[in-house]
C-alpha cells in the first residue's frame, strides 16, 4: 500500500508503518494486560492511554490516536520516563497527515531512546531491554529516512 508524503509529495511505502504499528501493539497489549493484573497507578494510567491509541490506530482513526498518545506522555510512570510513547505518537502523526510533526517526535523518541541506554544509575535497564529498545530505535530510524 502507497501513500503520499504531502511534504514532499513522493511515494512511500506505507509497509514500514504498518509493520512497526503491529510490533508496537503487540508489545504494548502485552504491558498493558501485566499492568493491569498487578497495577501501580501511573503506569497502569499510561498503559491503558497507550494501548487506547493504539486500538484506535487500528480502527484507522490516527488522529483519536494522537490525543491518546498525548494523554499517556503526560503521566509520570513509576521511576521510568514516557519518551516510548514518541515512537507510537510520531508514527500516528505521519498517517494523520502531520508529517513534520511526526518526525519530530521520532528524532525526540531517538535521542531520548539513546540516552535511556548509556544511563547508569541502579536501575538501568536490562541486555534484554536494551535489546528490545534497540529494536524500536532501528525502527525509528527507518521511519525518519522514509517520510524526512
Amino acid at each position: 500500500m502507497d501513500s503520499t508524503n504531502k511534504a514532499e509529495n513522493k511515494v512511500v511505502d506505507t509497509s514500514l508503518l504498518k509493520e512497526v504499528f503491529e510490533y508496537e501493539f503487540e508489545t504494548v497489549k502485552m504491558l498493558y494486560n501485566d499492568c493491569m493484573e498487578n497495577p501501580c497507578y501511573g503506569d497502569s494510567a499510561y498503559y491503558a492511554a497507550w494501548y487506547t491509541g493504539l486500538k484506535a490506530e487500528k480502527a484507522n482513526r490516527p488522529i483519536k490516536a494522537v490525543e491518546n498518545y498525548l494523554v499517556a506522555l503526560n503521566y509520570m510512570r513509576f521511576e521510568m520516563s514516557t519518551y516510548e510513547i514518541k515512537l507510537s505518537l510520531g508514527r500516528a502523526e505521519i498517517v494523520a497527515g502531520n508529517v513534520d510533526n511526526g518526525l519530530k517526535y521520532l528524532l525526540e523518541f531517538i535521542l531520548e531512546a539513546k540516552a535511556d541506554m548509556q544511563d547508569e544509575r541502579l536501575w538501568a535497564m536490562t541486555e534484554e531491554g536494551k535489546k528490545e529498545l534497540s529494536y524500536r530505535i532501528l525502527f525509528a530510524n527507518r521511519l525518519v529516512e522514509e517520510f524526512k
